[in-house]
């Protein structure tokens, strides 16, 4: 239920606030996760100790639209070579007004050798990418909206948006 620039935004940008703790490598220990926003770039978990942990390869990134990542997570939920990951391609379509449709595409599990079997079993389970996508479609319900109106946007926008990560989903019109 949001458009599908907010749903992609959420998928890239905001990973680190609704990825299931669960299903990182730090654990306990896990700070946030993200996508570098350019193909060759990487997706990824910080601990708390601030090492980035890269969860794979960013393949293809098209705002808005299409992300293609590699899945360098192995069955044994251990950081994987990039050549021997998996890829998950990741679809944002408008689906009505204010709804978008997330497909979620999960192939090439052979390159993980002899746990591909057991890793694809793992992903396409109740415990995979559904849980994964509900908890995107739960935090997307559950985030705080908050409006304000202010004499000066700009350093308004910038307060809110740097030191507490909070997005503008509608600014002024130009010249206003």
């Amino acid at each position: 239920e949001a458009g599908v620039a907010t749903a992609f935004d959420a998928f890239t940008t905001h990973l680190g606030a609704w990825w299931p703790i669960a299903y990182t490598f730090s654990g306990a220990d896990f700070v946030s996760a993200g996508v570098e926003p350019r193909a060759g770039g990487v997706w990824f978990e910080r601990n708390g100790s601030g090492e980035r942990v890269s969860w794979g390869d960013v393949r293809a990134y098209v705002p808005v639209h299409r992300l293609v990542l590699a899945f360098a997570i192995g069955a044994d939920r251990k950081p994987t070579s990039h050549d021997a990951a998996s890829e998950v391609e990741v679809r944002f379509a408008a689906a009505g007004p204010g709804r978008t449709r997330v497909d979620v595409e999960h192939r090439d599990f052979s390159r993980h050798g002899q746990d591909a079997g057991t890793l694809r079993a793992g992903m396409d389970s109740a415990q995979g990418w559904p849980l994964i996508v509900a908890e995107l479609r739960r935090w997307m319900r559950a985030r705080p909206a908050v409006r304000y109106i202010v004499a000066g946007v700009d350093a308004a926008a910038e307060f809110y948006t740097s030191p507490i990560g909070v997005t503008v989903a509608m600014a002024r019109a130009p010249g206003l």
